[in-house]
């Protein structure tokens, strides 16, 4: 029963769609009229019934091609009153599909007439059909018009509390399984949520914090009264420090320390 392409697609982007009353996931028609036999597998709630619908208009008499153009001409309206007396007639006996459904069209001398025979079910993916409501002309408030409106409304009543009293096609384990996975894809998608929003909070501390830090961190500058030789911290400053001895032996070329010691034993040999 799932319409097997985009809901938004053409040809279904001007048909009255609504989600599926079994898995709450695809889209379903709200009546389905099928020239086919109800495949198996289907849900359905309660027996299947027969339905029909018949309609009829007289034309002028005419021949040859007149003839056949006045018959084409006509054809669309009485298929149009014949798909308004299915859906009709669909309320009434509470059902939302048609399954084996055939056409037969007669045109006789003066007259063309539709028959459409077919078994009404009530499909479970389906929604329900609306309750029947007719409105009787306020000039015939009692009369025989409001007596067959009122008698209408109440055989769609009893279709409707019989179909309801019937028992469900799906099992209640596997209507309860549907259930509990929907719920459980739900509770997933809601920690999913809950997570990247916990995520968000935290990297938008993250950079508050961040931005607070480089805020208390200032460039220090050394402050304005400190004598030379002095950093700030009241250390000797060693790049004002003078040189030691042994760096200015160094530079003068002389040998201090451990250098000296070394080169004894190679003077003595030499002598």
């Amino acid at each position: 029963c799932h319409v097997p392409y985009n809901r938004k697609t053409a040809p279904f982007e001007h048909m009255g769609l609504v989600p599926c009353n079994m898995c709450h996931n695809k889209w379903v028609p709200e009546v389905i009229f099928s020239t086919t036999e109800l495949p198996s597998g289907v849900p359905v709630r309660g027996p299947g019934r027969l339905i029909q619908a018949r309609v009829a208009r007289s034309r002028a008499k005419s021949q040859g091609e007149q003839d056949a153009i006045r018959v084409s001409e006509i054809l669309p309206f009485l298929e149009f009153e014949l798909a308004r007396q299915l859906m009709l007639k669909l309320r009434i006996m509470w059902c939302n599909g048609i399954f084996a459904m055939k056409t037969l069209c007669m045109v006789g001398g003066s007259l063309v007439s539709l028959v459409a025979t077919g078994t009404a079910l009530l499909l479970e993916p389906l929604p329900p059909p609306r309750p029947l409501v007719i409105r009787v002309p306020l000039q015939q408030p009692s009369g025989h018009l409001a007596t067959v409106a009122r008698q209408l409304e109440e055989r769609s009543e009893s279709n409707k509390q019989y179909m309801e009293r019937m028992p469900t096609p799906v099992p209640n384990r596997t209507r309860a399984t549907l259930l509990n996975r929907i719920e459980a894809r739900k509770r997933v998608k809601a920690r999913r949520a809950a997570q990247k929003e916990a995520l968000r909070a935290a990297l938008l501390d993250r950079e508050a914090a961040e931005s607070r830090g480089d805020d208390s961190v200032a460039p220090t500058s050394p402050p304005t009264g400190v004598e030379g030789g002095q950093s700030a911290s009241g250390l000797p400053d060693q790049s004002d420090a003078k040189p030691s001895e042994q760096d200015a032996a160094k530079q003068s070329g002389e040998v201090v320390g451990d250098g000296a010691a070394e080169l004894e034993p190679l003077a003595q040999a030499s002598e």
